[in-house]
């Protein structure tokens, strides 16, 4: 609502009235954050805390951004204006804001820059004063709208730079990169601007991602869219790249920037050299400048960049030093620089960067250079430019010392462009040539320091023929000088001249042969590599040089050669020479030679005794026509076999021959073949057999595979004539080599057979490629081996069908009637995994059908019976094919069968040698059956290679039903037929084949036939001997035989007098052993299992078991024999039997100590050797499934007990046997499901408990001791307690997991059994604690031996299986009693520590067993302490005295000290436990119960003083309890403790209702309301009648219980209310009552009226006492009492009348010296003043001013706080109350302006300052028809007669602030102001004592009439020029003053008038007068007018430039002054005002 000032005022402003508000002439506010109406409701207080808290966030991001703080952020800069700053501070500050807004780039998108900006923007103006400083930052995100929203504020003239932006202003948008760009190319000044960011900002450390990004790609565009790079931009954009990349060349603490300025250089000089050709010696300015920052970059980047810039450009001469160094450094430079070889232009880096290297002297350069040229992909033109730059260096006089070597490197890879170079060299300067020709022959040569012999034999190796015939002269000739020559010099000769043997060049080999007397000792005397280098020279030279070789070898080398020299020559190589062929013609050579060398050499090679009649052959060969090459090869291979039959040397030439038909020369091995063959002919039968053995060898399938057919005519084929055709035309070819080899096994086909008969199914002992041969004198086996290897070739190799006809029928026709023995010998030696042999396999029985089908034509029938074996090996083969062919001949002999009767039996006793004896035969008969059932079958044995297995098992198996005996007999002799055959056959996979037939047949047959083989096989040595035999599958053969003894044997195994069972324990005692073989042993033992022991008689097993316990000593044999040793234990009566054999013996007590008296060395010697065994049964016994007997756990036990005391066992032997009995009795007893009646001798595991010192023996009798409790309870029983004992002693203190789990389980199976047995006995709850006390007490005794950690969970087993509910707290009892001395005693940490274990077992239980046992602890309890006091009585207690026999003494103490431990517990229970109550299942009277035992102890016996101590420990234990309990039930609980009257009961219940009521939640405070109405009532009660100490806690508890009350409690509580205020008038339990009032004083609400007047006058005479004290307590008290004053303001505001309210303001002004509650009370009253009723303030606060209107001086304090309350009552006030009382306020307000004659100076400020605030809050609600009587009031009170100066001073500051807050509105005033005013200044113008605050005062006043003085259109309200006029004087006139008092106001008011003045003649009598006063005598005047005028002239130069003439003259005169601080003073001026005008005064 307006004020009727405000009215007024506005009902006169007319139409003109906008005009006079300042909002309305105020330009919209320019903001970078806020819109212009957003921004108008910011001020600067808000925007610069803004901008600080943004300062202070950026200032964490970047600590170089402190030192601005001050300058930009500090309060001082809120006053700053720009435009009103001198010139240095002008440009000091621009100067700071262009240092600082850069560092805002980073950050620039982040929300505290834009806060920050904003205050710049604000108050500093940058986006008018720093345009292109917010450019310089913005430009980076030209695309952002952060731009577009700076760029809509800045300052841009339509003539600038930047006017191009203004477009973008208008539409608020951002600059586009493409418009920026195009305004570049239009502007270099933007360019030049764009292009300086990043250098600028790289220098000063602030560049940024963003800043490089923009640089990069607006620079980008721009060269990129420029046509071309004028000089211009060449000046521009360079220097701005290269000083970019300079500014982070060195150390930067951001590398990855650094990186990415340094490539945005490279990127940008890259694209620039695209646009513009540089000078030579710019492109080097420029790549040293990308060197100095290459070390920031990959040396990829660098060397792409680098080619980048030089591809564009002319070809540098070399690169500069810099970039070389740089790329030097560079580790992996030689992988670089090859990856630029597939560049284009990349020879532009290259040949500058090898120049630059050749030119260098570094170490690196000779590494760089060395890996370019060696390259292989270095181009040709930087080859060409290298080697140029290096001859070129070579040629100089002082070359570099790397030139050398990279020429050497250069001839070693490039030696024909090197000659190319140099010979241009030559071309153009024919005086280079000596030079050159002496450099490349020197780099022919190793380098210096070795001999020149060396470099000779280098020289022979090179590349140039030239130099090589040069180098082989050379070293002739010094070999020539053989005393100069060191013995390592001419071996090296030597080799280097035989190394030239293999020189293709003629030249070379002539010059090599050319002095054939020196080579040719050195050939003889390294003959070896001689004849490796001819060899390799002959296949490859010429004719020439093979007849230069030849002509050497015979003439020379061969004329000199020794005999074996001359035999390794020849067949090393003349031998291959000798041949005859059209490829080469090494034969018509060699003959030749031989023919001219033979007649002039007499021995040597020519000599030769294979050569002897070469020659001779040669010549009459040749008689004729021209010979062909065929014959004479013919001729030549004739005459060289018959020198070989001839010679004694035959068998060496024999094999040399041999050798070289496998050789890989095919020359050599044409002529051996030939040789061999004509040689085949000519020998006896025993040496072709040989011969052809060896021949075979190096034949192959592959060889023969090649061979051409020559049609049918198979004989004139394997002529000489053709075979020499064959090898004279095609010698080389494949097939030359298969006919030579077809045509030897040919021959061999034809060889005669030896005498006598012919073993054709054998064993092959050696083995070899296809087929071997035995080591054998029989010369019958070689034969038939020879053959059939013949024939397996020829049906192997795909030869001609003709050939291979003719082959086999003459084989066939050499073997005769033995070829189907011979074929059965071949498909069964045949091995079945070879897909070749397979093939063979069905041919071979192909041939077999045509044998057999031959013979069913022929008259006489033949018995084949004894190839039958060898067909049912066929029939199992795995390839189906063989099958088939094997059913075919089958068939074939059936058909053969059909006849009634044979001849013969076919290779009778003859088939397998001299073990054909041992065959039985079938009768024609049973053949012609037996064949036709194989007929019969034969198409299921083709289809499946086992069918002919399960065949056989199935016909030869006996079934159930009666058989026929002939059919029985029929069977046994095929059975025993095909055994036969498997036993003489000497081929081990026909023998498993035979065998394998009838395995699955069961028959006592085949064990007795095999009989000689099982007890072989029992034998290890004859078992070793069958692996050379059988090799791989001697395991399946063994397994085989061992398979025969099955259940059909069981009858021989029984005879006493049969080897059976001999052969049976043999291969037992063998096999059953580790390492044995495994098969033969899986089958032994898999045998003996199922079908053997079961049938074995009582003494056969019990001796196999003794065997196998023997045997089964060893881990490994115990693990194989386990399943037959476990089924042995099946039969009970065999187990005791074992048992007792091996039982060891123990003598009686007497003969035992007897023995232990004689202890010697033979007393070990008596043990029994059973021990083992014994041991091993005991394994087996605890590991096997045993039955459940009665008699065998007895055996077990009694055993067990002569293990235990037996004394010749050792102890681990004893403990082990121990261990596996226990498991075995165990395993047995486990099995019993009836209850035994008989007693078990438990004694044994008692014992065992008792004496064993192993863990786990006494653990497993415990275990044990567990199995047999259910089996048998009494006996158990009667040991128990023994058990218990030595367990508790001996188990309890292991600490392992399996010792806890053997207790537990001992535990388990045995307590049951006892409470059992008690429950039955004792039926009430005490006698059966009374009677379980002994047992538990064993346990609990013994708690401290168990670990620890298992203590807890143990007990909690313990009591699990004894029942928690009837025994937890027996066990707690006896816990407890075991520690009864150290509970009493202990406290805190040590007493939780001792019942720790307790109080874990109870904790684990639920809240009901919880409770039954503290009701049994607390009943124990009762019962002690009944006990203690009237001992004389018979009291039954479980803590009984007997027990502790070192405590009966002293009885009565134990019992009390035992009673005070339980309960002690108890209490403790309760706080560990505190849901114990909480638990739904918990019975309600179990609570009270409980409860009731515990009020039972509290007040039991109070007139025994003896038990006080288990009394207090009750009480205690109360408390826990209640505490513990829920909250309603905890209530009700206080509610009748609180009954009981005994005070400190009382005491502790109250205490602990105060702690806990305030944790009740509300719900549950709800539920308790009545029991709480009951609570208040007792302690209201308490209050009444108080007792001593009790009284403060019942205060806390109504404290506590008001604080939470609820509806319904109200009335109670008022009952307190006057019990409270008595106490607080009596002074007692002050602290406590006033607590206890601040809650109900807000819970009472209304209701405390009654009570209202009496407790605020307490309260208040409290707060007064309390004023002086500064105790904590009364501090506190103080505090509570403000709070009760506030809630009884807040309840009843009403009743507060004015005494009430003066009581509480005098209060507060005394209290403002009080520091504790001064800052309280104040709050207090200020709410008083904004909430209270006027009408009833502005009395109270009259009715204060009496008591402080005569205040001494030093309380100005409390006259500065009743303004400041009269200002905050006035504020609240409304107007009419205001106008109401305006009269006594406006008399207060002058008797506080006038109070300042009786304060000090100090506090005359503040104290007036808030008497004028409390005015000017008058003011506010007058209208002006009130204000200008009181107005003109305090005017006459201050200018009235005789007033006081310090009126005159209070009224010109009381003044001056209506001004400054109401403005223009105080203007008119100034017309009753004005005259008086001008009279005072006129007045301390011309006094001569000045006061100089009202001087002050009165030009401040003036200062601000001027400033707030505002009108319309420029004109001024009050202000006109009649007033100004009367005013310029006055204030003139204060120029001395201000000299010597203060300028700063006289300046302030100079300042307001000229901003005032507005008319130029006032302007210039003003600026006159003021400079008249620099002519003034006195120094100190004219230093304040100058110094006055300086200020003007700097803020006011505009005005005041039109007087700078005048001025000019002044400054002139004072320049000149006396004074130095006039001189200074007037130089200042002097250039205020040259600034001013722009003019300098040096030309006035």
């Amino acid at each position: 609502m307006a004020s009727a000032l405000a009215t007024q005022l506005a009902q006169g402003a007319s139409l003109n009235s906008g005009l006079l508000l300042e909002r309305t002439r105020r330009k919209p506010t320019e903001s970078y954050l806020f819109t212009g109406q957003d921004a108008n409701q910011h001020d600067l207080e808000s925007l610069q805390a803004l901008g600080l808290n943004a300062f202070i966030q950026l200032r964490q991001l970047n600590s170089s951004l402190s030192p601005f703080e001050d300058a930009f952020f500090s309060d001082a800069s809120k006053h700053v204006d720009r435009t009103l700053l001198p010139g240095d501070e002008g440009r000091d500050l621009d100067g700071k804001v262009r240092a600082f807004l850069p560092m805002l780039g980073k950050n620039l998108m982040e929300i505290p820059t834009g806060r920050v900006l904003e205050w710049m923007v604000r108050r500093f103006r940058v986006h008018e004063f720093n345009v292109e400083d917010v450019l310089a930052l913005f430009l980076p995100y030209h695309e952002s709208p952060h731009f577009a929203k700076m760029v809509t504020i800045l300052h841009i003239p339509p003539s600038s730079t930047w006017s191009f932006l203004n477009a973008h202003k208008s539409a608020a948008q951002s600059v586009q990169r493409q418009a920026l760009v195009s305004e570049m190319l239009r502007s270099v000044d933007v360019t030049r601007f764009v292009a300086s960011l990043l250098p600028s900002a790289a220098k000063a450390g602030h560049a940024h991602r963003t800043l490089v990004s923009f640089h990069t790609g607006v620079l980008l565009d721009f060269i990129s869219r420029s046509k071309a790079m004028d000089a211009n931009n060449s000046a521009i954009l360079l220097p701005s790249i290269i000083e970019s990349m300079k500014a982070v060349s060195g150390k930067s603490e951001n590398v990855a920037l650094s990186k990415d300025i340094i490539l945005s250089g490279y990127l940008l000089l890259a694209a620039f050299s695209q646009k513009c050709h540089l000078t030579a010696q710019a492109v080097s300015a420029i790549l040293s400048s990308m060197a100095s920052g290459a070390n920031k970059v990959a040396p990829q980047q660098f060397i792409t960049a680098v080619l980048s810039v030089v591809n564009p450009q002319d070809i540098l001469s070399s690169l500069p030093a810099l970039v070389i160094k740089r790329m030097l450094a560079f580790k992996d430079l030689p992988q670089l620089l090859e990856q630029t070889f597939e560049w284009t232009g990349s020879e532009k880096l290259l040949q500058p960067l090898t120049s630059g290297l050749v030119m260098s002297t570094q170490e690196e350069t000779s590494d760089a250079l060395k890996s370019l040229l060696m390259s292989s992909k270095t181009p040709l033109d930087v080859l060409r430019h290298a080697i140029e730059q290096l001859l070129k260096d070579s040629l100089k006089d002082t070359p570099s010392a790397h030139t050398r070597d990279l020429l050497l490197v250069i001839y070693q890879r490039h030696q024909e462009l090197l000659d190319q170079i140099a010979q241009g060299f030559i071309k153009e300067d024919e005086t280079k040539q000596d030079a050159l020709e002496e450099l490349l022959f020197g780099l022919s040569m190793k380098p210096s320091g070795k001999t020149k012999d060396i470099d000779a034999v280098v020289a022979s190796m090179d590349a140039s023929v030239t130099i090589r015939v040069g180098a082989v002269a050379d070293l002739y000739k010094r070999l020539s000088k053989p005393s100069k020559l060191g013995p390592s010099e001419a071996e090296s000769i030597g080799a280097a001249l035989l190394a030239r043997i293999r020189d293709p060049q003629r030249s070379v080999v002539e010059a090599l042969y050319a002095k054939p007397g020196m080579l040719a000792p050195l050939a003889l005397d390294d003959l070896q590599t001689y004849t490796a280098v001819l060899l390799d020279a002959l296949p490859k030279c010429e004719k020439v040089v093979l007849r230069l070789h030849l002509d050497f070898l015979l003439r020379h080398v061969g004329a000199r050669s020794s005999p074996e020299a001359s035999r390794e020559l020849f067949e090393m190589v003349l031998f291959p020479c000798l041949l005859f062929s059209r490829d080469r013609q090494t034969g018509h050579i060699a003959s030749e030679l031989l023919a001219d060398v033979s007649n002039s050499s007499t021995s040597g090679l020519t000599r030769y005794e294979l050569l002897d009649g070469y020659v001779e052959t040669l010549e009459s060969v040749r008689e004729g026509s021209k010979v062909p090459s065929a014959k004479m090869n013919i001729a030549v291979a004739s005459r060289m076999a018959g020198a070989v039959l001839m010679s004694d040397n035959r068998e060496n030439h024999v094999s040399f021959l041999l050798e070289r038909t496998s050789g890989l020369d095919p020359h050599a091995r044409a002529l051996a073949h030939l040789v061999l063959r004509a040689l085949f002919g000519q020998m006896p039968s025993e040496e072709q057999v040989a011969v052809g053995r060896r021949i075979l060898d190096t034949v192959s399938v592959k060889s023969l595979q090649s061979l051409e057919d020559l049609g049918d005519d198979v004989i004139s084929g394997l002529s000489d004539d053709a075979l020499g055709k064959i090898v004279s035309s095609k010698p080389m070819r494949p097939s030359t080599l298969a006919w030579l080899q077809v045509s030897f096994l040919s021959s061999l086909a034809t060889i005669v057979r030896p005498p006598g008969s012919l073993t054709m199914i054998q064993q092959v002992r050696h083995p070899m490629p296809i087929f071997p041969f035995a080591k054998s004198d029989s010369p019958g086996s070689h034969y038939v081996r020879l053959l059939r290897a013949v024939y397996a070739l020829m049906n192997a190799a795909q030869l001609p069908s003709a050939l291979m006809t003719h082959t086999l029928r003459s084989l066939f026709s050499s073997l005769g009637k033995d070829t189907l023995a011979f074929l059965a010998g071949t498909w069964l030696l045949n091995d079945q995994t070879e897909p070749l042999h397979g093939r063979l396999r069905h041919t071979s029985l192909a041939h077999a059908y045509a044998f057999l089908a031959a013979h069913e034509y022929t008259d006489h029938t033949v018995d084949f019976q004894t190839i039958v074996p060898a067909l049912l090996v066929a029939l199992q083969d795995n390839d189906a094919l063989v099958r088939q062919a094997a059913a075919h001949c089958v068939a074939a002999l059936d058909k053969v069968c059909q006849a009634s009767q044979v001849s013969a039996v076919y290779a009778f006793d003859t088939v397998y040698g001299e073990a054909s004896k041992e065959l039985q035969y079938l009768d024609w008969e049973d053949v012609q059956r037996y064949v036709g059932w194989l007929c019969a079958e034969r198409l299921h044995f083709v289809n499946d290679a086992l069918a002919v297995r399960v065949y056989h098992r199935n016909a030869l198996s006996q079934s159930d039903s009666k058989k026929i005996k002939k059919k029985l007999a029929y069977q046994q002799r095929v059975l025993c037929f095909i055994l036969s055959h498997a036993l003489a056959c000497g081929i081990p996979s026909t023998k498993i084949s035979l065998i394998c037939l009838v395995q699955g047949v069961s028959s006592p047959l085949k064990a007795r036939t095999l009989l000689t083989t099982l007890l072989d096989l029992g034998a290890q040595d004859r078992f070793e001997a069958l692996k050379p035999i059988f090799g791989g599958r001697t395991d399946e053969f063994a397994a085989l035989i061992v398979d025969v003894i099955d259940g059909s044997s069981v009858a021989d195994l029984k005879n006493p007098s049969g080897q059976l069972w001999e052969a049976y324990i043999g291969l037992v005692r063998f096999l059953c052993r580790d390492g044995a073989p495994q098969t033969p042993k899986d089958k032994l033992l898999q045998n003996m299992h199922s079908e053997i022991i079961d049938e074995l008689s009582p003494e056969r097993t019990f001796e196999l078991a003794r065997v196998l316990l023997s045997l089964a000593s060893g881990e490994a044999e115990m693990t194989m024999l386990r399943s037959v040793l476990e089924k042995i234990t099946q039969n009970v009566q065999l187990v005791i039997r074992l048992l007792t054999a091996l039982q060891p013996a123990v003598a009686d007590a007497a003969q035992r100590a007897s023995k232990r008296a004689k202890i010697d060395a033979h007393q070990g010697q008596d043990a029994s050797p059973s021990f083992t065994e014994l041991s091993t049964l005991a394994e087996v016994l605890s590991n096997a499934p045993l039955l459940g007997s009665l008699e065998l756990v007895t055996a077990l036990l009694e055993t067990l007990s002569k293990v235990i005391h037996t004394e010749v066992m050792t102890r681990s032997e004893s403990l082990y046997i121990q261990q596996r009995l226990m498991a075995a009795v165990e395993r047995s007893a486990s099995k019993i499901t009836v209850s035994i009646t008989t007693s078990l001798r438990l004694d044994v595991l008692v014992d065992i408990i008792r004496l064993s010192d192993s863990p786990q023996t006494s653990n497993q009798a415990l275990l044990l001791l567990s199995t047999l409790a259910k089996l048998s309870p009494d006996t158990v029983l009667h040991n128990v307690m023994p058990v218990f004992t030595f367990m508790g002693s001996n188990v309890f203190h292991r600490d392992d997991s399996y010792s806890f789990r053997v207790i537990q389980k001992t535990v388990d199976s045995i307590i049951p059994v006892m409470v059992s047995s008690l429950s039955d006995k004792r039926h009430e709850h005490l006698d059966l604690l009374l009677g379980a006390r002994d047992l538990v007490r064993v346990f609990t005794d013994a708690a401290n031996h168990i670990p620890r950690h298992r203590r807890t969970q143990f007990f909690i087993h313990f009591i699990d299986v004894l029942g928690s509910d009837t025994f937890l707290g027996l066990v707690c009892m006896l816990l407890i009693g075991k520690h009864t001395n150290r509970i009493v005693r202990q406290q805190g940490e040590d007493l939780r520590s001792t019942l720790n274990l307790a109080l874990s077992l109870v904790q684990h239980y639920p809240a009901a067993t919880q409770l039954h046992a503290m009701r049994d602890l607390l009943e124990e309890a009762q019962r002690l302490l009944a006990h203690a006091v009237g001992p004389q009585e018979e009291h039954r207690v479980v803590l009984d005295v007997t027990h502790d026999d070192e405590q009966n003494t002293q009885a009565t103490a134990l019992l009390r000290r035992r009673a005070q431990a339980i309960v002690v517990f108890a209490g403790h229970v309760a706080d560990q436990t505190p849901t114990i109550f909480s638990d739904s299942t918990v019975p309600k009277n179990a609570v009270d119960q409980l409860l009731a035992n515990l009020l039972g102890l509290v007040q039991s016996s109070e007139a025994q003083q003896d038990v006080k101590d288990v009394r207090a420990a009750g009480r205690v234990a109360l408390m826990h309890y209640l505490r513990a309990m829920p909250a309603v039930q905890f209530v009700a609980s206080i509610a009748t403790i609180l009954e009981v009257p005994k005070p400190s009961v009382q005491l502790e219940a109250v205490k602990l209702l105060a702690d806990r009521i305030t944790l009740v939640v509300d719900y549950a405070r709800k539920a308790a309301s009545a029991n709480i109405i009951k609570i208040v009532q007792q302690l209201n009660g308490l209050l009444s009648s108080p007792v001593q100490d009790l009284t403060g806690p019942v205060l806390l508890a109504i404290r506590a219980l008001s604080s939470s009350a609820v509806e319904g409690e109200e009335n109670t509580f008022m009952g307190t209310v006057p019990l409270i205020i008595a106490e607080l008038r009596d002074r007692q339990n002050t602290e406590e009552a006033v607590a206890a009032l601040v809650p109900l004083s807000v819970k009472l609400g209304p209701r405390i009226i009654p009570f209202f007047h009496d407790l605020l006058r307490e309260i208040v005479a409290l707060l007064r006492e309390s004023l002086e004290a500064t105790s904590d307590a009364t501090k506190d008290i103080s505090n509570n009492a403000l709070d009760v004053l506030r809630a009884l303001f807040s309840n009843v505001p009403g009743f507060w009348g004015g005494s009430e309210l003066t009581a509480i303001f005098l209060l507060y002004l005394d209290s403002r010296s009080s520091l504790h509650i001064g800052e309280s009370l104040r709050t207090f009253v200020r709410s008083i003043a904004k909430k209270a009723s006027s009408q009833v303030l502005f009395p109270a606060v009259f009715d204060v001013w009496p008591a402080l209107e005569n205040v001494e001086a030093n309380h100005a304090d409390q006259l500065e706080a009743y303004f400041e309350l009269l200002r905050r009552v006035l504020h609240a006030a409304t107007r009419p109350v205001a106008l109401e009382n305006t009269r006594p306020v406006f008399k207060l307000v002058l008797d506080g302006l006038d109070a300042r004659r009786r304060l000090p100076d100090v506090s005359i400020p503040r104290v007036e300052n808030t008497v004028i605030a409390a005015f000017v809050e008058l003011v506010t609600k007058l209208n002006e028809t009130v204000f200008r009587p009181l107005f003109r009031r305090l005017f006459d009170w201050a200018f009235g007669n005789d007033a006081a100066e310090e009126r005159k001073i209070a009224f010109l500051n009381t003044y001056r602030v209506l001004l400054d807050f109401f403005k223009s509105l105080m203007t008119p005033y100034l017309s009753v102001v004005l005259p008086p005013l001008l009279s005072l200044l006129q007045q301390l113008a011309e006094a001569q004592e000045i006061d100089e605050e009202l001087w002050a005062a009165a030009l401040d006043m003036l200062s601000k009439s001027l400033v707030v003085d505002e009108g319309g259109a420029n004109e001024l309200v009050f202000w006109r020029e009649d007033k100004l006029s009367q005013v310029i004087p006055a204030l003139v006139l204060q120029t001395p003053l201000a000299s010597t008092l203060s300028l700063e106001p006289f300046a302030h008011a100079l300042d307001a008038l000229v901003s005032t003045l507005s008319d130029d003649a006032q302007l210039k009598s003003f600026n006159l007068s003021l400079l008249m006063h620099t002519r003034d005598e006195e120094a100190r005047v004219r230093l304040g007018a100058l110094r006055a005028a300086a200020k003007l002239w700097d803020v006011h130069g505009d005005k005041l430039m039109g007087f700078s003439g005048e001025t000019a003259t002044f400054i002139a005169e004072c320049a000149e002054d006396e004074n130095d601080e006039v001189v200074r003073a007037t130089r200042v001026l002097k250039e205020a005002v040259e600034r001013a005008s722009g003019e300098r005064f040096d030309t006035l």
